[in-house]
């Protein structure tokens, strides 16, 4: 998924409509789905689903009501938009430089995605949909602030979030803090105006007035949190915590300033003037992994579709390398086991077992030979590039979803 930056030349796309009945409840609860539920009521109807569509990982609404959503089906990933009254399937960006879609933003003229391979890329909303990456993904100096993993618009900034790598003694280097990543949506020029410490903080959401609130995935002996800090850092105020909030996956803020959560665990909650409430949740939410609000209040949501089990895994392209493994951010729902193998040169060995639910940090041990052959090039090369394949289990060896492989660059 996330690798090393690549450039491409711009591409332009020709879009074509594929027509999908928009249907109460009448999505099969495995394929992906957008679903729009109404805020009064929580009655869920499936705009859009299944073909082409393999997994999708995000969506936004933009100011005309125009939906857009991110697919990251193996070879053959991309965005593509929905409009009214037909909600029809339309190719939007499905050519380089998308290649891993994992995030959006969208005004009327322009789409912003956060993706895996390419880095930040903006794309005409109209035709012929010229692409360009505004903001390629950045080579990480010691210690400095890693890639964000997710983002939000407003005004002409775009803000993300970056993970932490506090990996402790037997880091290869010095650790980076998570923090808040400002990126110039006319210049594609990065910012970091404050950090977060040694959190791991989850998705992010712009409010009217400029503040940001981040979620917080629950831990060992904390609950799932929100909270609302200024760009610049600050102090910040919890808005929610624990209760309803269990498994934080996605934000998004009405225009009357409540904010919307999609929750691994409880289905799409409302959080208005601190209190929770369920939306909506069961039937087609299941798996709801994603959630935006349009200009008149009403939610939409989308479900990855797929198995029994659904695992989300991100890493940022370059990390430095620690004899504590490589670091990814996963989440599995239901909860599952993270089975994986590493792949060196011509060497592959299966690694070890890490349960996972709730989106959080996790250590992919390296097995003893990788190690050795790893350390032993950075002795010489600046860079190792290891292969991870991972996929959710039962815990017995089982398969219960589809596997995820990406290339992680190990630095010195």
């Amino acid at each position: 998924m996330f690798v090393q930056t690549r450039r491409f030349a711009t591409a332009l796309v020709a879009a074509a409509a594929v027509g999908f009945p928009a249907t109460a409840l009448g999505a099969d609860p495995a394929s992906p789905r957008v679903i729009r539920i109404d805020p009064s009521t929580g009655a869920q109807t499936v705009l859009a689903a299944g073909a082409p569509w393999g997994r999708l990982t995000a969506v936004a609404v933009a100011p005309s009501g125009t939906v857009y959503v991110a697919d990251d089906r193996p070879n053959a990933s991309g965005i593509y938009s929905l409009t009214a009254p037909g909600f029809a399937i339309t190719p939007f960006a499905t050519t380089v430089p998308t290649e891993n879609p994992v995030d959006l933003a969208a005004t009327d003229t322009t789409v912003y995605s956060l993706d895996g391979q390419a880095g930040v890329v903006s794309i005409d909303a109209a035709a012929p949909f010229a692409q360009k990456i505004l903001s390629p993904f950045q080579p990480v100096d010691e210690g400095g602030p890693l890639n964000p993993y997710s983002f939000t618009l407003s005004g002409a900034t775009l803000y993300g979030v970056s993970p932490s790598d506090c990996l402790g003694e037997d880091s290869a280097g010095e650790s980076s803090y998570a923090g808040v990543v400002a990126i110039d949506t006319a210049t594609g020029d990065r910012t970091f105006p404050s950090d977060l410490g040694c959190n791991d903080p989850g998705p992010v959401a712009a409010t009217q007035d400029g503040n940001l609130l981040i979620a917080f995935p629950a831990g060992d002996r904390y609950p799932a949190t929100i909270v609302r800090i200024t760009p610049a850092g600050g102090a910040s105020a919890t808005i929610a915590k624990g209760g309803l909030l269990r498994d934080p996956v996605d934000l998004a803020v009405t225009p009357s300033g409540d904010v919307i959560v999609a929750d691994l665990t409880s289905g799409v909650l409302r959080i208005s003037r601190g209190k929770q409430s369920v939306v909506a949740a069961g039937g087609n939410l299941n798996g709801v992994n994603g959630v935006a609000a349009d200009a008149a209040g009403a939610i939409y949501a989308i479900a990855p579709g797929g198995p029994a089990a659904v695992l989300n895994v991100s890493a940022p392209g370059r990390e430095r390398f620690s004899k504590s493994g490589v670091a990814v951010t996963a989440s599995c729902r239901p909860r599952c086991t993270l089975g994986y193998s590493m792949r060196y040169s011509f060497s592959e060995r299966k690694g070890s077992l890490a349960r996972v639910g709730a989106k959080r940090s996790v250590r992919l041990k390296f097995p003893a030979q990788i190690q050795r052959s790893v350390a032993k090039r950075l002795r010489t090369y600046k860079t190792a590039a290891v292969t991870v394949t991972m996929r959710p289990e039962d815990g017995r060896g089982k398969a219960l979803g589809q596997p995820i492989t990406m290339t992680v660059t190990l630095t010195r």
